[in-house]
């Protein structure tokens, strides 16, 4: 465990500065842990106004390390700052195992975080990571010469957040599915277009989104949830403002 990769995902808010930006300087106390990440990522969430700090650790220890030392302490008192809601900062870490999907950041994501019965087997689990995603349904040509024609950046990708968590007051599993689209337009585009192959004497062709879903549902799912980031890279002169 300790030599797995691991993204620590923590939800916040803090006032903004006069000019109605986010105060990168509030990030400081990274910079002594900067070398134990692969990359940091910050951006607001679209469906409300709280912000998102993303990590990437190079190992879990690095980031257990990290949780417990001075720089952590001061981190979280920074991201707590009183601001006009009630919201707490919280983190939470997401295992993507060996995929490397801050690759595909910075820029417009959407996350579908999505919710099975705490007695979700691991083959069950290794069922839903194998699941491709919103994808498109033909290729894009062997050499990649259609490639600008892709509605995202890349493949999707599923990581499980670590521990219990709470829904609709139940304890459940829950796992993250990251979708790197270009933008607000070829997401959109892609899920009210894009149609899979019909079933052996079928003639309809269903939403590739709703295949996805019903996919998940067979799987055990009992709800989920959508948020979308634009994200920034976080580098070493945007914490020292």
């Amino acid at each position: 465990m300790s030599d797995d990769i691991i993204s620590s995902w923590t939800q916040f808010e803090v006032p903004l500065t006069s000019e109605g930006s986010l105060p990168l300087s509030i990030f400081k106390p990274l910079l002594q842990n900067k070398p134990d990440s692969y990359a940091a990522f910050y951006g607001q969430i679209a469906e409300n106004d709280a912000f998102v700090l993303l990590i990437v650790w190079k190992t879990h220890a690095a980031y257990d390390a990290f949780t417990a030392s001075i720089q952590h302490r001061e981190l979280a008192a920074n991201l707590g700052k009183q601001s006009s809601s009630d919201l707490a900062a919280t983190t939470q870490t997401i295992d993507f195992g060996k995929i490397a999907y801050w690759w595909r950041l910075p820029g417009y994501t959407e996350f579908r975080t999505v919710y099975f019965p705490a007695t979700t087997s691991l083959q069950t689990r290794d069922a839903i990571s194998r699941m491709k995603g919103l994808v498109l349904t033909m290729g894009l040509g062997i050499d990649g010469s259609k490639a600008y024609r892709s509605p995202y950046r890349g493949l999707p990708s599923c990581g499980w957040i670590e521990g219990m968590q709470t829904w609709e007051n139940r304890d459940v599993s829950a796992c993250v599915w990251c979708h790197h689209w270009k933008n607000k337009v070829t997401e959109k585009t892609f899920k009210t277009t894009e149609r899979r192959a019909p079933k052996d004497g079928e003639s309809y062709q269903p939403l590739a989104l709703d295949v996805f879903e019903q996919d998940l549902k067979v799987l055990g799912a009992v709800g989920w949830e959508d948020i979308h980031v634009d994200f920034k890279k976080l580098g070493a002169s945007d914490m020292m403002g």
